[in-house]
């Protein structure tokens, strides 16, 4: 049986205001967080600190946001998106107002390093659950251009800095750009929970209510209750789904090579003898190709498209080749260019379909908790790569192995996608949704003569049952 009745908020209306609002905040976003290597630099020279300690500050803000991702999962389960990112952006703001005062470095590693980490992960998570929430028919597309607009940070974030320390100086930098931060409130308060976000948070009361009353029957010690609350807001089934723990893996392995391209490819540069204005320029083909990357595996995989796990196998299989045979032309002059370019855009198309692979893997009933491990493997792998690499160089004062360890890793990842799309459910397609979904809504928005037996309390809260249409249809 069909229920044609859609969630008034879906696909129309409020939705598109909020996808102005997220692809909005995500660059706001990305664009202080893409100031970090000008920041690095910036520091270092104003209080003449250590290279090594310095670098603590962007790796431990980058770090922390991704590893930071699962219990920013509970933190959206047992509020809403809308609050994470108001509290996101009030502790970014926050972060950067505190730092612009501190004439001890030591400190800025606990302000902007672990502080600012962790309100970026606030932050971020909740705009791509929020998108998830407020569309169905052009999902993918829709989550995918939010990760692609990412790229267009990578355009603000230098000249942006370059010209705020010039003008304003450090501190008056840091607050500048905590105003700008501050704007994330505003996306936030924008993005009201949607229907279906109300319906599973109605139900996560409800439960908890059950619970209270059976632990008040039997008197069950209370922070045991506590902490069972806790971990029923983060789904832990989620680590029996074989194909999305093989994803997992494989988003740690272009995570390794990414930050190894940022961290590394300017100091490649320098090694190389080149003079220090061309560290602009080979960062500039890496972030228009990491862009390009974006946008166009964003449009690949809309309606009618290829794959997104597929593409995903794809883009890690080429830049793992690709890297792997640096050395046969790495001798050229241009060389530094050419695998910057590459990297730059088989990266960018990793970033974009993970969230449409995460959705067809586990739903959108656990987006939330499963889009914080998504995070979480991210941070494994940029918390990783950079050390593995310069080890690498110091032992050969090559960067030649370094690259190379990047590429094999990569293409590691690309076998464990293979492995995880044998294990996926088939991919619905998009052109077929509008027909063939099963539509839920609340007990109280049923019109007449859609009452249907529903399996359990948890259909009554999903926004659409994706793998039940699909199973329909291929029968």
């Amino acid at each position: 049986m069909s229920v044609k009745k859609k969630r008034r908020d879906v696909d129309g209306g409020w939705a598109w205001i909020v996808l102005v609002a997220v692809y909005c905040g995500k660059i706001i976003l990305s664009t202080q967080l893409y100031m970090a290597g000008v920041f690095y630099v910036a520091i270092v020279d104003y209080y003449h600190g250590d290279i090594a300690k310095t670098s603590l500050i962007g790796s431990l803000s980058s770090g922390l946001m991704c590893l930071c991702g699962p219990f920013v999962s509970i933190l959206i389960a047992s509020y809403s998106c809308r609050v994470c990112l108001v509290l996101g952006g009030i502790l970014i703001s926050l972060s950067y107002f505190v730092s612009a005062f501190i004439d001890n470095m030591n400190y800025l590693i606990l302000t902007l390093g672990v502080c600012g980490g962790i309100a970026n992960s606030i932050a971020s998570i909740p705009m791509s659950v929020t998108l998830g929430y407020y569309f169905q028919e052009r999902r993918n597309t829709v989550i995918s251009l939010s990760m692609a607009v990412i790229g267009l940070a990578m355009f603000i974030a230098s000249p942006l800095s370059l010209y705020l320390l010039h003008s304003y100086g450090l501190k008056g930098t840091f607050m500048i750009v905590g105003g700008l931060s501050a704007h994330l409130c505003i996306c936030g308060v924008i993005c009201k929970p949607s229907d279906a976000e109300i319906a599973l948070q109605k139900e996560r009361n409800a439960i908890k209510i059950k619970e209270t009353m059976l632990r008040q029957r039997t008197n069950t010690l209370i922070p045991s209750n506590k902490l069972k609350g806790v971990l029923n807001s983060f789904n832990i089934n989620l680590f029996k789904n074989i194909s999305f723990m093989l994803f997992l893996l494989s988003t740690i392995t272009w995570n390794i090579m990414q930050s190894v391209c940022l961290m590394h490819l300017p100091n490649y540069i320098v090694t190389k003898g080149f003079p220090e204005s061309s560290i602009t320029l080979i960062m500039t083909v890496f972030g228009v190709s990491n862009t390009v990357g974006r946008f166009l595996s964003a449009l690949t995989v809309g309606a009618g498209g290829i794959d997104s796990l597929t593409l995903h196998v794809g883009t890690l299989g080429v830049a793992g080749v690709v890297t792997l045979t640096f050395p046969l032309y790495s001798h050229y002059d241009s060389a530094g260019y050419i695998y910057a370019a590459v990297a730059g855009f088989y990266t960018g198309a990793p970033n974009t379909v993970m969230t449409p692979i995460t959705l067809r893997l586990v739903g959108v009933q656990d987006i939330s908790s499963a889009h914080g491990l998504e995070i979480f493997f991210c941070g494994i792998g940029i918390l990783a790569g950079p050390p593995i690499a310069a080890s690498l160089y110091e032992t050969t004062k090559s960067y030649e192995s370094s690259f190379m360890m990047s590429g094999l890793v990569v293409l590691v990842g690309s076998i464990l996608g293979i492995l995880a799309s044998i294990k996926a459910p088939l991919a619905p397609s998009e052109d077929k949704l509008e027909d063939k979904t099963y539509y839920i809504t609340s007990n109280d928005e049923r019109e007449e003569g859609e009452a249907a037996s529903l399996p359990d309390a948890h259909a009554h809260a999903s926004i659409c049952l994706e793998t039940e249409s699909l199973k329909k249809e291929s029968e």
